[in-house]
């Protein structure tokens, strides 16, 4: 695993537009196909995340290690290396503020897909004096 990212999906609640804390990946248990992303913090299952910037590079490896800390352990770890490193390639695409969801591609891998563009400012706001 060499790729790293500044960027995470957070929860988001689509129907009341709201975001939610910790950071989600998808699930590194759920065979053969992950469903919905978990929460890193808590490990509830969550089915769809805004994009946020996260500050600090993580690595796919650093990505493993908080979910088995967090969340608990890993049952396959080469399944979770290429699921991992089949979504930090996929992150790359989007946008931070884009809310994404998994859904599966042909060869049964898990896959981000676009479900909210981030919104456009269309004009300056304004600063408060």
């Amino acid at each position: 695993m060499t790729r790293s990212t500044r960027k995470l999906p957070v929860p988001f609640n689509r129907s009341k537009r709201t975001v939610g804390r910790g950071h989600l990946l998808p699930d590194l248990v759920e065979e053969p196909v992950p469903t919905a992303f978990v929460a890193l913090s808590t490990g509830r299952r969550c089915r769809y995340g805004m994009l946020a910037y996260i500050g600090t590079d993580v690595s796919g490896g650093d990505l493993i290690r908080k979910w088995e800390e967090r969340v608990g352990p890993v049952p396959n770890r080469a399944l979770a290396e290429a699921r991992i490193e089949r979504f930090l390639n996929d992150l790359v695409s989007f946008r931070i503020g884009n809310v994404v969801t998994l859904s599966s591609k042909g060869n049964g891998e898990g896959m981000l897909r676009l479900v909210m563009q981030a919104p456009q400012l269309t004009a300056a706001l304004p600063i408060p004096e």
